[in-house]
């Protein structure tokens, strides 16, 4: 089975479509070079000779296969005669991986993990749409029914049976959980003349997240936009041939012997020979009346040899452009149900009755399946093009690839530039409304949904954020009534989530004097300030926001960014009557998901609880530091880290404080570390960088200040100490708003009449208020913001070796944080298929999951004892990023700790505590939810 599933990847992802439209690849006859040159290329673990012995077991195992489906007994004459089918590979996996219960494609739950394999790289309707079409064709009849969902379940009865009693999804983004590249794709092949289409994938053709590797001489790799427009070409041209219909391409020369081959009018013929020699070409339309019934025959000879050429000449293509669409609005005009596409041909494929569920997707599905279907039976009509649908489904996976994470590259970096693209075809109205609505509707009405939070971003007024909630609220419950409709709406709600911003390069900076992420803290004041005003504007929309988030990159964006904010939110409070309810705000925050060290990644968590006061009910969310595998993490950096040095030096303070805090043992040596670490850099970034001049005008002001005010802080700046405590407490007024340290010292704003001003402040942290009129640690965390030269030197990389010690003491810090979390009742949102695509680990099982709660998953007192049991949920993030449901999640977490295994290779659990773990996980799941209904 992995065998057959790198030979399908190699077949579908990895061939070059060129060497398809040359003739050199054919569907039904990869030859044994071809074969060796993509799996050597791709198959590493094999030697020539074992490729070799693969591809002659698997052609004869693909023959006997197909016709062991077919009850016949296969042509040994056929057998090694390098007759390889892309088709039967499918086949052969389909039946492998694939049944039907009631009508609809499920995976054998068995099979789940080698299923989820294929589909993060290859579209699951491809074989879908297979499976269907050779089983019906072996049944002799047709399928009327593709409202399959965009991603299948499993037969688990336990599981389904579990999952039935409702789930809660705590972490789903809006704009990535529609079903993107199905509803993308669509959107592309029905738009050929879209320039902004055009320009879009000239960007992404800069960075290709896809790279392929040059396996012979003549590879070549074509660019994204051609792929794009052949794409939309052959499946026109197909779409014609379905249709027993033609295209039209202007005046139409056809060469005289052609005309002579199709025409049976002997009078023709004679008048034809009379007056043409050779290959000349005439204008059917000068002999219209006389060709009669000839005239669609030579006109879809003309439209093929026109796709022909085009398909050869890109430029050419591209010229044609606006004919090509022009077909495209005459078939929506003559076949189209559904404005969405024209391939939705049929009255039972316009819609999914008044829910409509997966509607919109029928019409691709449709056309998969008639092409399989043909290939099966062999129809004559379009074996003659079925090399250029092998090349469409090339061409379509190469795109695919460009817009659903499919590649193996890890880190956030790498996801964001895929997030980013998740919407990009799909923002006109046409698509708009049903890109919004399967989102959520369909996503609710395809599984068991008991909540689900919706994350949007914030506008910067109230009355644009009041229309956008309006607005998918409309969409999402388009044609759902009465009591329907309520219960729909009572089921998702809206968190708004603050997009993280990079910062990291301060030199750039246009005014390097100002604090850090200066624009962008004037920015979250705008948002928050304006979901302040909506929740005090009487509107029921109000009502449906009951979170806060932040998300996006977290490596240059610190929490220190949204504290005032989210402290703002969270205590904001809105006078209530009976019919109104804008309850307290929740709060959940995307921390140690990346990180450059596992230090930094849980001082981000730190700081997320610490600055933004999170509490008992509010979430983390990812916060992958908190529990993988450090040792795994640093052996697999080899043990060395690339940070800016300002982060560094935080880290080791962080560190120290934490292992003084906890009162940890026998981490005599590394404290030792630090604190020459410490010395080296807080001179290199602070000390080489304070003008003796300013910190007495500093300290001058400060005494002035203070003495108006009666009050004393031994502001002289004769005595300075700045050790690592000092540094340590300036590291805990990173919460405060730095306007408040802007002339050096803590200096308080008059009044504080606004709402806003009050929580300016971090009165929850430090507990030690007192701080703040230390004048070594209120004057560090004025360097930190305002000094340009500590900036600039602090965001210098350094390269710098983790000792063993130093990663046995990260350990045992961690431990104690976990424990604190837990007590304190902040929950953690796992998104499983997100984490294994984003981090670092590569199996399911070594998920974080089970070392922050393993009750019931466990039984040995020890084990249990040793976790910190804290509250977790399962989620997707990005559904439609991922490739995802969140039933499934629960299905992959379940099958790979069924197949895990210990250092003697026993299997560690069963499935009936595998499913009592998994149940307590969704209950947790569900009391987490940011909506609580009243009983």
């Amino acid at each position: 089975m992995d065998n057959l599933r790198a030979v399908i990847k190699n077949l579908f992802c990895y061939v070059a479509p060129k060497e398809i439209l040359d003739g050199q690849i054919q569907y039904d006859s990869i030859n044994e070079d071809t074969f060796l040159q993509l799996g050597s290329g791709y198959i590493t673990k094999y030697s020539n000779d074992e490729l070799k012995n693969m591809y002659y077991f698997l052609e004869n195992e693909f023959q006997w296969l197909n016709w062991k489906q077919k009850g016949e007994t296969p042509i040994v004459e056929n057998q090694g005669k390098g007759r390889l089918n892309v088709f039967d590979a499918l086949v052969a996996f389909d039946y492998a991986v694939l049944i039907e219960e009631n009508g609809s494609p499920l995976c054998q739950y068995t099979q789940l993990l080698r299923w989820r394999d294929m589909i993060t790289v290859l579209d699951e309707d491809l074989f879908i749409t297979s499976f269907f079409a050779f089983k019906d064709s072996m049944a002799g009849r047709r399928r009327q029914n593709f409202y399959w969902k965009p991603v299948i379940g499993h037969n688990n009865r336990a599981l389904n049976c579990l999952v039935a009693k409702g789930v809660a999804e705590n972490h789903f983004h809006l704009k990535g959980s529609a079903p993107q590249f199905h509803l993308s794709w669509i959107s592309l092949m029905n738009q050929i003349d879209r320039k902004d289409f055009d320009d879009q994938f000239e960007e992404y053709e800069k960075n290709r997240l896809q790279k392929n590797l040059s396996i012979n001489a003549n590879y070549s790799v074509s660019k994204l936009s051609d792929m794009w427009k052949q794409a939309v070409l052959i499946r026109l041209f197909l779409f014609s041939i379905l249709q027993k219909d033609c295209l039209e391409w202007g005046d139409a020369y056809v060469p005289v012997s052609v005309v002579l081959d199709v025409v049976t009018d002997n009078k023709l013929r004679t008048e034809l020979k009379r007056k043409f020699s050779g290959n000349e070409k005439i204008r059917l339309e000068d002999y219209a009346e006389s060709l009669g019934g000839s005239m669609f025959a030579l006109k879809r000879w003309y439209s093929e040899e026109m796709v022909k050429r085009l398909l050869n000449d890109i430029v050419e293509l591209k010229d044609n452009l606006g004919i090509i669409q022009n077909n495209i609005n005459y078939f929506h005009e003559k076949y189209g149900r559904r404005d969405l596409d024209y391939m939705i041909c049929e009255n039972w494929l316009a819609g999914n009755g008044k829910k409509d569920t997966n509607g919109p997707l029928s019409g691709e599905r449709w056309f998969l399946y008639q092409i399989f279907s043909a290939v099966n039976r062999r129809e004559k009509s379009l074996m003659p093009y079925i090399n250029w649908f092998y090349l469409y489904l090339v061409l379509k996976s190469g795109i695919r690839r460009e817009l659903v994470q499919a590649n193996s590259n890890v880190g956030f970096d790498n996801f964001l530039k895929y997030q980013d693209r998740k919407d990009v075809f799909v923002e006109d109205d046409k698509y708009k409304h049903i890109y919004i609505r399967m989102a959520v509707r369909d996503t609710i009405y395809n599984q068991h949904i008991k909540t689900l939070e919706a994350r949007i971003v914030p506008k910067k007024d109230w009355k644009s954020s009041l229309k956008t909630i309006r607005e998918y609220d409309q969409w999402i419950t388009e044609n759902v009534e009465g009591e329907e409709k309520e219960q729909l709406l009572d089921t998702f709600f809206y968190v708004f989530h603050f997009v993280k911003e990079s910062e990291r390069i301060v030199h750039k900076l246009p005014c390097l004097e100002e604090c850090r992420h200066y624009m962008k803290r004037r920015e979250v004041r705008q948002q928050a300030q304006a979901i302040a005003a909506l929740r005090e504007s009487g509107t029921m929309e109000a009502t449906r926001v009951k979170g806060i988030d932040a998300c996006s990159p977290e490596i240059w964006c610190r929490p220190e960014v949204f504290a005032q904010a989210f402290r703002f939110l969270k205590n904001h409070s809105v006078v209530e009557d009976d019919a109104l309810r804008c309850g307290t705000l929740f709060a959940t925050y995307h921390v140690g998901e990346d990180f450059l060290d596992v230090i930094d990644g849980l001082r981000a968590i730190d700081e997320a609880i610490s600055f933004l006061d999170l509490r008992c009910g509010d979430r983390l969310g990812h916060a992958l530091a908190l529990g993988i595998d450090i040792d795994d993490w640093y052996e697999r950096k080899s043990y060395k880290i690339l940070i800016n040095k300002m982060g560094y030096l935080d880290n080791l303070v962080w560190l120290y404080a934490k292992l003084r805090k906890y009162c940890i043992e026998g981490c005599d040596e590394v404290r030792a570390y630090i604190e020459k670490r410490f010395h080296e850099y807080f001179a290199e970034i602070y000390e080489n960088n304070m003008v003796k001049d300013t910190i007495q005008h500093v300290f001058q002001n400060a005494k002035d200040y203070f003495d108006q005010r009666e009050t004393k802080h031994n502001y002289n700046h004769e005595n300075l100490i700045f050790g690592i405590n000092e540094y340590y407490d300036a590291w805990k007024l990173r919460g405060d708003d730095p306007e408040l340290y802007r002339d050096g010292f803590f200096k308080l704003r008059g009044g504080r009449t606004e709402e806003w001003e009050y929580y300016a402040i971090n009165m929850e942290f430090p507990q030690n208020y007192k701080i703040r009129y230390n004048p070594e640690t209120a004057l560090l965390y004025y360097m930190y913001h305002f000094n340009p030269n500590v900036k600039v030197v602090g965001d210098q990389m350094v390269e710098v070796r983790v000792s063993h010690e130093m990663v046995d003491a990260i350990k045992k810090v961690r431990n104690v944080m976990q424990r604190e979390i837990s007590k304190m009742g902040i929950g953690i949102e796992t998104n499983p298929s997100s984490n294994y695509l984003i981090g670092t680990f590569r199996r399911y099982d070594m998920h974080p999951i089970t070392r922050w709660y393993n009750m019931n998953l466990v039984f040995d007192q020890k084990e249990l004892e040793q976790c910190p049991q804290m509250q977790v949920s399962i989620n997707t993030d990005d559904q439609g990023v991922f490739s995802t449901y969140i039933e499934n999640e629960y299905a992959y977490l379940a099958l790979a700790l069924e197949k895990s295994k210990d250092e003697k290779g026993d299997f560690i659990y069963n499935r009936t505590m595998i499913l009592r773990w998994l149940e307590n996980v969704r209950q947790m799941g569900i009391d987490q939810s940011f909506y609580q209904r009243e009983h």
